[in-house]
């Protein structure tokens, strides 16, 4: 839709940085015309995920403690790219570091999906990978990582019974359901989300 009703920016001030994210107070006039005020969190990176089934129709999930809600979590492999750098690299990378894998072909689950739209800008790219083959990786120094190989099916009942609360993942698991029932994903891969 091109002819939308824009927010007006009166006023934007950075309240904080860091080299990962920028959070912004702004005045501003919403669509509506009324005055008003805005939080919002800038993402410098992209969100990158990576759903690695091999020809078993086994997938790696990882665990670590997150910070914000000082929880463990179990959750398929993700990271941060740069803006300017291919997903898929990212993707590559971060199978590496976290799994220790390489895949041969990487299959779109998701592009430029708008990951928290109401306060951040956060942009998710997210891979099927597959054709795995061993790859040593170094996890990032404040990563400490327990990594589990778990049938696809185990994993998306651990989703609903609550063990895994990690929204990616969740994104992740429910678009490759959607792509194997549209017959959108290889039969060799499809064949691991019927029941």
């Amino acid at each position: 839709m091109d002819d939308f009703k824009r927010w007006t920016i009166t006023r934007r001030d950075t309240e904080y940085e860091n080299p990962w994210i920028r959070v912004d107070h702004s005045e501003v006039i919403a669509p509506t015309g009324a005055d008003g005020i805005y939080g919002s969190v800038h993402f410098k990176n992209l969100a990158i995920g990576i759903f690695p089934i091999d020809e078993d129709g086994f997938t790696w999930i990882v665990g670590q403690t997150r910070f914000v809600f000082d929880a463990y979590s179990w959750e398929l492999p993700q990271g941060g790219g740069l803006r300017g750098e291919p997903p898929v690299d990212t993707a590559q990378r971060e199978l590496s570091e976290e799994c220790n894998l390489a895949a041969a072909d990487f299959i779109p689950l998701f592009e430029n999906l708008q990951v928290s739209n109401c306060i951040t800008d956060e942009i998710g790219h997210a891979f099927i990978a597959h054709g795995l083959s061993a790859k040593a990786g170094t996890p990032d120094e404040t990563e400490e990582l327990t990594v589990r190989r778990i049938p696809v099916r185990h994993l998306m009942e651990m989703i609903e019974a609550g063990e895994v609360r990690d929204m990616f993942t969740v994104m992740m698991v429910a678009r490759a359901c959607q792509l194997a029932a549209m017959g959108k994903l290889p039969e060799d891969i499809a064949r691991h989300f019927r029941f």
